[in-house]
């Protein structure tokens, strides 16, 4: 059964095929037998108990915390209340725990777990950031210990200021084709087709094989690596070590983590690289004293945003291939299965952006309001909670679950795009522009700092950008007399009207479509303009923090 350890928690070595001990069988039957939210008296104690357990033997694999996480229901679809309670009682204290004893493989599957099925089940940027901050300041302690065990010489960065050529490595934390992967594919695809180069781009997979996307970027001349290829040993701390190590070996002198924040505590910390970016393209609410600069997307202009109170340097983007040129003829035969009467609304994301009550409660209000009107959502797997909200009976059966589709082909398909809210869609958005479809868009916070309303709505009340822009935007978006063509919704019952006129109004749906695909082939559509645009917000970056150390600021 393997060897236990004492009371003190020192470990002694077992055999690689240690089973758990009894108590570890019963305790994990004993969170089988919780099933009630007011039952936390019981969480405290098995979480006490859980870590008696772990403290006393010498490998639990994160595997078996993981069947532990799924016998007490900590999944999305439990609904927030009990994943509050079992995050606060039980995963961040364990978390914690194993973040002081240096378990990092145990604390990053912890820290995975609750990101995906606690903290994307409330796409509010306040959530994120309340329970991101929890994790900071324990990952940056372990991983201030994890380099003085493994100690690592990184480059001097004052070589940059004499004006040679560096090296920048964007890390992709999977090598999954995803929203960020895209926007990152494109605008490097859009930096090798400019004349402003200053550095050289290599590609950073930490964890999985790169997909087909990879060979886009090899086209160009442009590295991709995976971080995995050379390392028997996939825990964090020996990928954390060998991503240091490699930046050293290949003299990289900044490295940018595109989006993910899971384990950027960790790794800035150690640090990875003599400069480190943050390429933040959904939530801005997070900060660390190792982050040298803030990146994020907006206006043609770049230049800087202030967001949560802080500065970020700001790059165009602009995106490959967003109309499928064989798509329309594709899309023939789909729309043929719906009424030729029929107004085919549509909310092309991940499941959890369509979580929020108020927006499907505005959908479901669509629906009823308008009994010609189809509604089309996507996902990884058909969500309880979203189906149960749209299952009343007077709209269930114009209800429709696509699954994970063709977001090209879907955007000729669909006549109106219903934008989610609180947190905002972006590249399936910007498709269903580029198609010549009207999106409905929701005034939230997290659409100003992460979606259209902070790209086009700030250009459009003069609140951001050069004059020129601004009119220029706004005259795209100018319609014939008062009738606006960006429709942005302030309120719930706004986003109802707004849908509902486009659904009535064919003209009126034809001609804010055309807006759109206007703004997408003049903004969207432009990768040289995009790729010198974040390149000169990431040399501007990297000088600045050289010219600092060299002065002594930091």
């Amino acid at each position: 059964m393997g060897a236990a350890t004492s009371d003190t928690g020192n470990q002694s070595a077992v055999s690689t095929a240690i089973q758990p001990p009894d108590r570890v069988l019963e305790y994990a039957e004993a969170i089988g037998r919780l099933k009630s939210i007011s039952d936390v008296e019981s969480l405290d104690a098995l979480l006490a108990r859980a870590i008696g357990v772990f403290g006393s033997v010498a490998e639990i694999s994160p595997g078996f915390c993981a069947s532990l996480l799924k016998l007490l229901r900590f999944t999305r679809s439990e609904g927030l209340a009990w994943l509050r309670i079992v995050a606060e009682r039980f995963v961040n204290p364990l978390m914690s725990w194993a973040l002081a004893t240096d378990r990092l493989d145990l604390a990053d599957m912890l820290t995975v777990t609750s990101y995906f099925e606690f903290v994307q089940a409330d796409e509010r940027e306040s959530h994120f950031a309340t329970e991101v901050a929890k994790w900071s300041r324990p990952w940056s302690e372990a991983a201030n210990r994890h380099a003085e065990r493994h100690p690592i010489r990184l480059m001097d960065v004052n070589g940059v200021r004499s004006g040679a050529r560096y090296k920048v490595a964007f890390l992709l934390m999977t090598g999954a084709a995803l929203g960020h992967t895209e926007v990152l594919v494109s605008v490097l695809t859009g930096y090798r087709r400019q004349a402003f180069q200053p550095f050289d781009p290599i590609v950073v997979v930490f964890s999985g094989p790169p997909g087909g996307w990879a060979q886009a970027l090899e086209a160009e001349g442009i590295e991709v690596i995976a971080l995995e290829r050379n390392s028997a040993d996939t825990r964090l701390g020996t990928m954390a070590t060998a991503l240091r190590r490699w930046c050293a070996d290949q003299r990289v002198v900044a490295l940018v983590q595109v989006s993910a924040v899971t384990s950027m505590p960790f790794l800035f910390s150690l640090p990875v690289a003599p400069v480190q970016i943050w390429w933040a393209l959904k939530y801005h609410a997070f900060e660390h004293p190792k982050i040298d600069g803030y990146l994020t997307g907006g206006h043609a202009q770049g230049g800087f945003r202030q967001i949560n109170g802080r500065t970020w340097r700001v790059g165009h983007p602009a995106y490959r291939d967003l109309v499928d040129p064989g798509a329309r003829a594709r899309a023939a035969p789909v729309r043929a299965q719906f009424p030729p009467d029929a107004v085919l609304l549509a909310t092309v994301a991940r499941e959890e952006k369509m979580m929020a009550t108020a927006y499907l409660g505005s959908v479901a209000a669509i629906l009823k309001r308008n009994p010609k009107a189809h509604f089309i959502w996507t996902g990884r797997a058909r969500d309880p909670s979203i189906a149960a909200a749209l299952s009343a009976p007077d709209i269930a059966d114009r209800v429709h679950f696509a699954g994970w589709v063709d977001t090209r082909l879907l955007a000729q398909v669909l006549d109106v795009f219903l934008d989610s809210f609180p947190a905002p869609c972006g590249i399936t958005l910007y498709q269903a522009m580029a198609a010549g479809k009207p999106a409905v868009l929701f005034d939230s916070h997290e659409s100003r700092t992460a979606g259209l309303a902070g790209i086009i709505g700030s250009q459009i009340e003069g609140s951001y950008g050069q004059r020129e822009d601004q009119q220029r935007v706004s005259g795209i978006f100018r319609g014939a007399g008062t009738d606006p063509m960006f429709l942005l919704a302030r309120t719930v019952d706004d986003y109802v009207e707004l849908a509902t006129r486009l659904i009535e109004d064919a003209e009126y749906r034809l001609a804010a479509g055309c807006a759109a695909s206007h703004y997408a082939d003049e903004y969207f559509s432009n990768l040289r303009r995009s790729g010198e645009s974040y390149a000169r917000c990431i040399d501007d970056i990297v000088r600045e923090i050289a010219d600092r150390r060299a002065a002594g600021d930091v």
